[in-house]
């Protein structure tokens, strides 16, 4: 009974708390845009990241994403910009934004151009969805059909024409599976906070995990990767005698790959969020 009560009381607890926790996220939110509004560029980027941890919107990620643009951190600035397009898939001035900061910054976006838009990781649920529509609906009318004695050629060319539509769904809905598992191990490579904005820092891709190991290659800030995954499915990291984490990453097309520490580097979504 007294856990019984406990419970009871924990879930009272958490109900009574949500609306305080919006208030406070849409107070850090205001603060934001007003700290913004009178120039204060780096106050107004730790109030919408502080405004993050209670929730994400497309204008929160948005306005991070041009805060960072003017603090010249176009890795940041990009990072942000992919995030607000997940959130609105649709917005063309954060779709162009996110074009004309990757232009500063000199860095293509492989995985947008890698695939056709319409198997993009977003449309996922909508293939999924249309097939199972189809595949329902076909064995329904077929059942509601077939009473009526169909003829062989009718039935078969029913079949036929369902078949070879579930087989071009599922290819879709297979296509824009692969896009969404990717996206869980893209990243975006970042400059560290620690360090001063400037347009010809390259962040090396290191052959161990450690910074005294001489690099495979270098990246620019802004740039996609991704991690790589061991057997488990888990992403390949190894962490050094200080604590800090390294990951195992490599570019889409493979021709870059090395090691990079966790502060040199943000997920968009996915495996380490």
């Amino acid at each position: 009974m007294k856990n019984l009560s406990l419970l009871k009381f924990l879930l009272g607890f958490a109900v009574l708390s949500l609306p305080l926790l919006g208030n406070e996220a849409d107070r850090l939110f205001y603060e934001a845009v007003r700290a913004e509004a009178n120039g204060e560029l780096r106050n107004a980027v730790d109030l919408y990241l502080e405004a993050s941890t209670y929730g994400h919107s497309a204008n929160l990620h948005g306005n991070l994403a041009n805060l960072h643009f003017k603090l010249e951190k176009y890795g940041h600035s990009i990072l942000h910009y992919r995030k607000a397009l997940l959130l609105r898939p649709d917005d063309r001035e954060f779709a162009a934004n996110l074009a004309f900061a990757q232009e500063i910054a000199g860095v293509p976006n492989p995985a947008a151009s890698s695939t056709d838009p319409a198997f993009s990781a977003s449309h996922t649920w909508a293939w999924a969805l249309t097939l199972s529509f189809i595949f329902w609906g076909g064995c329904t009318l077929f059942a509601l059909l077939f009473p009526h004695r169909l003829s062989k050629s009718s039935a078969w060319s029913f079949i036929a024409f369902w078949v070879g539509l579930l087989a071009v769904l599922s290819w879709a809905t297979h296509q824009s599976s692969q896009q969404s598992h990717l996206l869980t191990r893209e990243v975006i490579v970042i400059c560290p906070e620690a360090e001063l904005p400037n347009p010809d820092t390259r962040v090396p891709l290191r052959r161990f995990a450690g910074d005294g190991s001489s690099a495979n290659t270098e990246v620019t800030p802004g740039e996609s990767l991704f991690l790589d995954l061991d057997d488990q499915g888990a992403p390949k990291s190894h962490p050094n005698a200080a604590g800090m984490i390294w990951y195992l990453l490599r570019s889409l097309d493979g021709k870059k790959k090395g090691w990079l520490k966790e502060d040199e580097f943000s997920p968009i979504l996915g495996l380490l969020d």
